[in-house]
């Protein structure tokens, strides 16, 4: 299976191939993505900049950490610019509520294809 919006060969690499210990880390960032995701919008919503810096800088190393390189920098960007202009914020934004959802399938279809 490609993994375009993880590295699967970085998590190989990191956990010196083993399989099992890909699949936790995986499964661990599966369960808590969705209140990530979740303090990001409430943060995008009220405008609150420092709610969407700090959910954002979570969720940015947590996405360095599968190797998923487009998703952290593009997190990157709105931890840095949420100091900024929310303006630039809300194409940011609409860019990751697109880009998120292919991540999550292609690693719910990895847990999947392991079992």
């Amino acid at each position: 299976m490609p993994c375009s919006a993880f590295n699967l060969d970085y998590l190989n690499e990191v956990f010196e191939g083993n399989s099992k210990s890909v699949q936790e880390v995986i499964l661990i960032f599966l369960e808590g993505l969705p209140v990530s995701k979740e303090l990001m919008r409430i943060s995008v919503n009220k405008k609150d900049t420092e709610g969407l810096r700090k959910a954002a800088h979570k969720l940015k190393s947590s996405l360095r950490a599968l190797g998923a390189k487009e998703l952290a920098d593009l997190t990157a960007q709105i931890e840095n610019k949420s100091e900024m202009n929310f303006n630039e914020i809300d194409y940011l934004w609409n860019e990751f509520q697109r880009l998120m959802p292919v991540l999550e399938s292609q690693l719910v279809e990895f847990i999947k294809e392991q079992k």
